[in-house]
């Protein structure tokens, strides 16, 4: 049979990626079939393979960007789980906001906020992609996570961290 076709979701991600790497002379955006005049726009319809190829083009030179980009992007436009993972007042509401708008964060994103004594487990998924989409979008997904948990001066030590995609011989 045909392969199935993924359908692209409205993302401000895709623009801020092309905005940063032209910054730093990289074309992130025309590979994955963007022009770049849309740099310029405030969101785009994108798909979660698109977003995870622009990601590893952005990690060329240094494999561990993902983990900074949550910080370094700029966004004309915050979805509402950015918005709602920004208000939150807590790190356990910032979770329960990411899990409820996780499609909104990232296109075919699920998320699961599992609640212990002393500990929240939070579980990443990206739909029809079970051993992931590469570290860059593991790595990108857990800095954006841990960010807007620790917004405000709020302690956050994740004890364990299992990532989906496969690493690398002498990574992490």
């Amino acid at each position: 049979g045909r392969p199935m076709r993924e359908p692209a979701s409205q993302s401000a991600l895709a623009p801020a990626l092309m905005r940063w790497g032209a910054t730093r002379g990289l074309d992130l955006g025309t590979r994955v079939g963007f022009d770049p005049a849309d740099a310029e726009r405030d969101e785009l319809p994108v798909t979660s393979r698109q977003l995870a190829t622009m990601l590893e083009l952005a990690s060329e030179g240094d494999p561990h960007i993902g983990l900074a980009l949550p910080e370094l992007l700029s966004y004309r436009r915050y979805d509402p789980g950015a918005l709602a993972a920004r208000v939150a007042p807590t790190p356990l509401a910032v979770l329960d906001a990411l899990k409820r708008f996780a499609p909104l964060v990232f296109p075919g994103l699920r998320a699961d906020v599992v609640e212990g004594a002393n500990c929240a487990t939070f579980v990443m998924d990206v739909r029809g992609a079970p051993r992931g989409l590469g570290n860059c979008v593991d790595e990108y997904l857990l800095a954006l996570a841990l960010g807007y948990c620790r917004r405000g001066g709020t302690i956050v030590n994740p004890t364990r961290v299992f990532l989906a995609s496969p690493r690398a011989p002498g990574s992490l």
